[in-house]
This record gives structure tokens, C-alpha cells and sequence, in this order.
């Protein structure tokens, strides 16, 4: 006999039909998708009652919609998964499983109820859930449930009188590992939260409070006066070896007595502060000696933090305590949406922030004020921050620097000397949005007076040495760097000023990826770009208007490592030639209005395995003019996406002969009402996608859509006149059903 039994869905309802299982003790049940769920459905009563004796089922990913009345005669199930599964609610009888220690009930996203009487599950130990589906609230009396170890998420019910209250935690002292609790606003009696007893549950190490309230509520007319959110967060204190504290919509004036004491937590490890929107001082978190990760968003009132050892004074910067290290195990701090913060202070002490790697500040508008000591710092990371003094703070004693993002810091103009000289490591440099930067100016430009910066940063020419990754956007003034950059293999440039090409052309040679966008006035590649750059895997370039010659000299045409290339929206490109580029495997070719012919030598290249071309020529078109297929053209071609215009009446005849194609896109051919019988074909076809083409009304014959053998995914987007015909009983549904998979607009067709 089997003690454990693995099977898909119809293995095991043949399984079911015969008498010789009822003994099985342990049955993990493994649904694959091409079922038909409605059959399991119906025949699962039968199943589970010749399976008496199990002790797990797993129902994971099954796509079942319910669970048969018959599971509560399973009296020896120890362990039950119905996650990701269609389960609205589970039957009643789930809870006379008196012996069930585990309920799981992961991303079930139809559930709409827990089981009412669930406090039966007298034996449960671990009920693990999220907040998937619909459901809104505890069960009444789970607090009977004293054996119960893990509880990841607790909803408090919108009423004290049948509703599930704060006070159901008081006797669940077994609880360990993590608790969220959410809808702390439908707390009405700060007694439930005291009753609750969060001190006593020694073995939690995460713990969440989570207000519902929305942003616009102070606008909608909430009256924060009467909120309870001050003392209901003073009751619920957590146990003192907590290691993660999440806090989220809380409407209280500031935090209480254990957070702003936080030194009471000394295991603390990560805290998470987010929409705490009244709130307008931060605790002093310094002290903490385990505090690792530090986490603040959407704390709009906050005008000052920091300066832990001198709170309150009027001038906090009065003398630096030389015996104590502040923050000493912080690895990475993120400030985020504090649109009224203007200083973080510095703290008082000789040593602050020794081990800090990560520092993000996003939408901190005002920060003007910063520290300035981060002596192991990786990651520097801030948008937008309008003040360049902040900017300048941050980064002057930097030392350590590998990682450096910036974007939209509209006064910037340079940073600091130090911070170019002193991080010889920095592997990632971008800029965005940053429309008085200037550049990078060598220290020769200065001593012959040639720069007309307004703001200049001098740095010897290995001053990022290192340099692999430099990402310039929107910041037009930007055209000097230095002399050399001999690591720099990866470069973007987006609305840039057209000045810096030059540069570029001259001084860059070690260059494997390089995307050029919206530079209007660029006429062509620079010759020299390209001869220099012999490495180059990747290019890309896009939205270039006046691009009219990509290659004027046939330069690429030796680029040997060339293995991917993109033109997009280059309207003033009348031809395009990448004949000889044989490493070639990925060519994307779109919105070039301009171009007169097919771009000669795609059909050639050996290696190309992905072609993605269209909306080229002009809109008056009725056909796609595809070249000729003949005998060695797109010998390795698998993925193939076509974007035809409006007065295309039908996708390119020539494509029938891909017989190796197992991915088809087409798109936008607007002109189309029915798809050609030739689709039938391609015969390796796996992948069919039928985007934006308005006026279809019918796929290609019965005979035609059978033949495609090797169909496994079906999309079809944006064509209104085709999507309830291939919804389940329309018109055109006999010609798909045999295709497992089948995608109309976001709606995926159960099988």
C-alpha cells in the first residue's frame, strides 16, 4: 500500500472511482491547468470519501472553485493547502477536523469568507493566510484556539459586539514569528487592545500595525481629534526581543512611549514607518545597536529628525560626545514622500553611521540640511531634491561610493571635487532630469581657461576610472567629462546635448552597450564612435529625427560582437543597411517613416532569432512590403512581431514560408477582417498574438486554426470585434478550444 501518492487531477480521480484507497494516509494532489476544473468539481465528493484516512492534502494551484461537504469526514487530515486555488469559502464541515494542525489559504484571490465556527480547530497550529480575495475580518472566538503558533495576518472585525476583537490575542501566547494586524481603525474600545497582550507573545520577531484609512480622509472631513490612534498604539506593545516593526496610517499626533524609548527594543533590526501623516517628529532610532534597515514614507509633517542626543533644544548643535557611535549597525536608510522635511541632522557624536551602504532619499523636496559622514556608503540615491547644498552635504566626505543616481535636482550644477577624487570605485553614475548640470570638467580646461561653466568640478582624468555604467537623461547642458574613462562599457544617453557626441566619438573605446535617444540635431553616427568601439554588443537608437545615415562609412558592418540592434522613430532615416552583421540575434526596426525599402540584409543574417519591424514607410500603404523568402533567409528566425499601419489589409504573405517560427505578433494591421488561411501554415507555431487590429471580425478557417498542432498560447488585444466571438460558446470558439491557453484582453479563458 502507498503511504504517499502524487498525481495531476484525472490520475487520481481514476484512482478515486476504485475501492482500494480508502487506507491511504497521505495524498498530495497536484492539478495541472489543462483540466477541466468543472469535472473535478463534480467528482471530488466521490474521490475524497475513498481517501478516508488521509492525513495531508495538498490542493495548491488546483484550480478548484470549492471543496465537496465529504472533506469533513477526512477525521485524520493533519494538514490542508488550498492555496491559489478559485475557493470562494471553504464548506462548514472544514471545521470538524478536529485533528487539522495546519490550514493553509495563500493568494486565494475569490475568498470572500474564513470559516465562522474556525475556533472548532481545536488541535490548529498554523493558519496561514494573506490578504488575498475579499474577506474582511476574523471569525468570532478564534482566541479558543490556544495551540495556534503561526498567524501572519489579523483583521479586527468593524464591530465589538459579533465582530472580532483586539481581545481574542489575549490567550494566543504561542504565537511566534510574524503578526500584522490591519484595520486598527475599527478599534472603537482601547480596552481590546491592552486585553490583547502583545508583550506576552515572547516569540513574535515581525510585527505590523496597519491603519485603513485613506489619503484624502482629512480632506473628506475626518475628525483626527476623536481618533483613538494614540492610544490604541500604546496599548499594543510589542514583545521586547521584536526584530521588525512595520507601522502603517497612523493618524496620531506623535508615536508613543515604547517607540520614542525605542532603546527598550534594543533587538530591533528593520522598522518600517509608512503614512504616519500627522506625526511631526521621528523617535531617535541611534541607539538601537542592531538596527540594520530604517524605513520612512509619506510622513508629510516632519520638518526635523536627527540630532538624537540633543532633542529639543532650540540649537541642537552644541557639542559632539566622543565616547558613542550612533546608528552603529545601520546598513541602509531610505527617506521617501517627506515633502516638509528641511534638515536631518547631524548626530552628536564623533561616530555615527559607520556601516551605512544604502542611503535612497525620494521626494524630499525641501531637505536642505544633511549629515555629511557616511564613511562606508555604496548606494547613493535621490529624487528630487531641489536644494544643491543638500546635495553638496551628502556627498562631500564620501570615500567608499560605487553606486550614484540622481534625478530631477533641478539647481544642481556640479558636485563636489572630493566626490569624484575620493570614490575611485564608482562603478554607476546616472543623471536625470537635471537641467543645469554641466559636466565633469578636467583640471587642463581650467588652468587654459577653457570652460564657460558657471559652477566647474575639477578631477584628474582617473577620477572614475572605475566608471562601468553612466546613464545621462534629460540634462541638456551636460557635455564635458574627463579625459579618459577606460572602464566604461555601458552608456545611455537621452535628451542630451548634441555637443557631447563628441566627446564621446574621441575618448570612449571600451564600449559593449550604447543607447542614443531624443538628440534632435544628430544628422548621423560619428564615424569615430563607431571605430573605436569594436566591442560593441548593443545599440541602440531611438527618436533621433534627423537621423538620416546610420552608418555612413559601412563602419559597423566589422562589428563582429554585435548581437543586438534597435532603430525606433528615426523618421529622417531613408535607408538601413546591416548586411555582414552575422552576430546578430535580436533586430528591432519600428516607426522609421522615412525608410523607401524592406533595411536591406535582415533576411540574411544568419543568427537572428527575434525581429521585431513595423509602422515604417507612410500610412497610405495597403501592403507590407516583406522581401521575398527564399532558400537560406531567416534560417534561425523563432520570434517574429509585425506592426502593420491603418490601411494594411493583410499581414505579409511571405511569412508562411517561417516554418521554424514559433512566435508570431501581429499588430495594428487595421485594414484586416479575417485572418489569411495561410496562418495554418506555420506549422511549429506555438506562440499567437493579435494585437490592435480594429476591424477583425474572424480568425482563418476551422481547418486552417487546427492545423496549427504546436498552438499553446493564444492573445488577442484590442480587436472589439473579435472578442466576444472567441470568448467560451461564440462563434469563432470551436476553432481555438483545442489551445490550452487562451488570453482575451486581461482576461484569461479557463480551461
Amino acid at each position: 500500500m502507498f503511504r504517499r501518492l502524487i498525481g495531476s487531477g484525472y490520475t487520481l480521480m481514476s484512482l478515486g472511482s476504485q475501492k482500494h484507497y480508502t487506507k491511504q494516509r497521505s495524498c498530495v494532489l497536484f492539478f495541472a491547468f489543462n483540466g477541466n476544473y468543472e469535472a473535478v468539481d463534480e467528482d471530488f465528493d466521490d474521490l475524497l470519501l475513498n481517501f478516508l484516512s488521509l492525513r495531508v492534502l495538498e490542493l495548491s494551484f488546483a484550480g478548484i472553485k470549492l471543496l465537496p461537504a465529504s472533506i469533513g469526514k477526512l477525521k485524520h487530515l493533519r494538514f490542508l493547502d488550498v492555496s491559489s486555488t478559485r475557493i470562494e469559502e471553504l464548506p462548514k464541515s472544514v471545521t470538524c477536523l478536529y485533528n487539522l494542525q495546519t490550514l493553509r489559504m495563500k493568494e486565494c484571490d475569490n475568498l470572500k469568507v474564513l470559516p465562522r465556527e474556525l475556533r472548532k480547530l481545536i488541535n490548529l497550529r498554523h493558519l496561514e493566510i494573506d490578504l488575498s480575495g475579499k474577506w474582511r475580518e476574523m471569525p468570532k472566538g478564534i482566541g479558543q484556539l490556544t495551540c495556534l503558533q503561526t498567524l501572519p495576518v489579523f483583521k479586527v472585525g468593524h464591530n465589538d459586539d459579533d465582530g472580532c476583537t483586539l481581545a481574542e490575542l489575549e490567550n494566543l501566547n504561542l504565537l511566534q514569528g510574524e503578526l500584522h494586524i490591519y484595520d486598527l481603525d475599527n478599534v472603537k474600545n482601547v480596552r481590546y487592545a491592552e486585553k490583547a497582550n502583545l508583550k506576552a507573545k515572547k516569540d513574535l520577531y515581525t510585527f505590523g500595525l496597519e491603519w485603513d484609512r485613506d489619503e484624502g480622509d482629512e480632506e473628506d472631513g475626518t475628525n483626527f481629534e476623536k481618533l483613538n490612534d494614540d492610544d490604541v498604539l500604546e496599548a499594543l506593545q510589542p514583545p521586547l526581543d521584536l526584530k521588525e516593526l512595520w507601522v502603517r496610517g497612523f493618524c496620531g499626533s506623535r508615536f508613543p512611549r515604547w517607540i520614542e524609548h525605542s532603546s527598550a527594543l534594543r533587538g530591533l533590526v528593520g522598522i518600517y514607518f509608512y503614512s504616519c501623516s500627522r506625526c511631526v517628529f521621528l523617535p531617535s532610532f541611534g541607539k538601537l545597536p542592531s538596527l540594520k534597515k530604517l524605513y520612512i514614507n509619506d510622513m508629510r509633517n516632519v520638518k526635523r529628525f536627527g540630532g538624537e542626543w540633543n532633542e529639543g533644544m532650540d540649537n541642537p548643535r552644541v557639542e559632539i560626545v566622543e565616547d558613542v557611535i550612533m546608528y552603529p549597525s545601520l546598513e541602509s536608510i531610505h527617506l521617501v514622500k517627506m515633502p516638509n522635511l528641511e534638515e536631518w541632522l547631524e548626530p552628536m557624536t564623533a561616530t555615527s553611521f559607520p556601516v551605512l551602504e544604502t542611503l535612497i532619499i525620494k521626494d524630499c523636496l525641501k531637505l536642505r540640511i544633511t549629515p555629511s559622514s557616511f564613511p562606508s556608503l555604496k548606494t547613493l540615491q535621490f529624487q528630487p531634491i531641489t536644494s544643491g547644498i543638500a546635495v553638496q552635504s551628502l556627498t562631500k566626505n564620501l570615500t567608499s561610493l560605487t553606486h550614484l543616481y540622481v534625478d530631477s535636482c533641478l539647481h544642481l550644477k556640479s558636485f563636489p571635487e572630493e566626490l569624484l577624487l575620493n570614490n575611485r570605485f564608482l562603478y554607476e553614475l546616472t543623471l536625470k532630469g537635471c537641467p543645469e548640470f554641466e559636466g565633469f570638467i578636467p583640471k587642463e580646461s581650467h588652468t587654459h581657461g577653457g570652460s564657460s561653466f558657471s559652477s566647474s568640478v575639477f578631477i584628474p582624468n582617473e577620477g572614475l576610472g572605475a566608471l562601468q555604467l553612466l546613464d545621462i537623461r534629460r540634462c541638456p547642458k551636460f557635455h564635458v567629462m574627463p579625459n579618459t574613462l577606460p572602464s566604461l562599457s555601458h552608456l545611455v544617453l537621452i535628451n542630451s546635448n548634441n555637443r557631447f557626441m563628441g566627446w564621446v566619438s574621441r575618448k570612449l573605446t571600451s564600449l559593449t552597450y550604447l543607447w542614443i535617444q531624443d538628440i534632435p540635431d544628430m544628422l548621423s553616427l560619428p564615424t569615430e564612435l563607431l571605430k573605436n568601439n569594436k566591442l560593441l554588443k548593443e545599440l541602440g537608437i531611438c527618436k533621433c529625427p534627423q537621423l538620416q545615415e546610420v552608418d555612413e562609412k559601412s563602419v559597423l558592418q566589422s562589428f563582429n560582437r554585435l548581437v543586438g540592434l534597435v532603430v525606433r522613430g528615426c523618421h529622417g532615416l531613408k535607408s538601413l543597411n546591416v548586411q555582414g552583421l552575422d552576430s546578430l540575434t535580436t533586430v528591432e526596426i519600428t516607426k522609421c517613416k522615412g525608410l523607401n525599402s524592406f533595411p536591406e540584409g535582415v533576411s540574411l543574417l544568419p543568427h537572428l532569432y527575434r525581429l521585431r519591424i513595423g509602422e515604417l514607410w507612410e500610412e497610405e500603404l495597403h501592403y507590407f512590403p516583406f522581401p521575398t523568402i527564399e532558400r537560406g533567409h531567416f534560417l534561425s528566425l523563432h520570434h517574429l512581431e509585425i506592426r502593420g499601419s491603418p490601411n494594411m489589409k493583410s499581414p505579409p504573405h511571405q511569412l508562411q514560408q517561417l516554418i521554424k517560427l514559433k512566435t508570431l505578433l501581429i499588430e495594428k494591421f487595421y485594414g484586416v477582417t479575417e485572418l489569411p488561411e495561410w496562418i495554418g501554415n506555420l506549422a511549429s507555431l506555438e506562440n499567437l498574438l493579435i494585437w490592435t487590429c480594429a476591424n477583425l471580425t474572424h480568425l482563418s478557417s476551422m481547418e486552417a486554426m487546427r492545423r496549427l498542432t504546436s498552438l499553446d498560447y493564444l492573445e488577442i488585444k484590442n480587436c472589439p470585434l473579435l472578442k466576444e466571438k472567441c470568448d467560451r460558446g461564440g462563434q469563432e470558439w470551436p476553432k481555438i478550444s483545442h489551445i490550452q491557453n487562451i488570453k482575451i484582453d486581461d482576461g484569461v479563458i479557463p480551461r
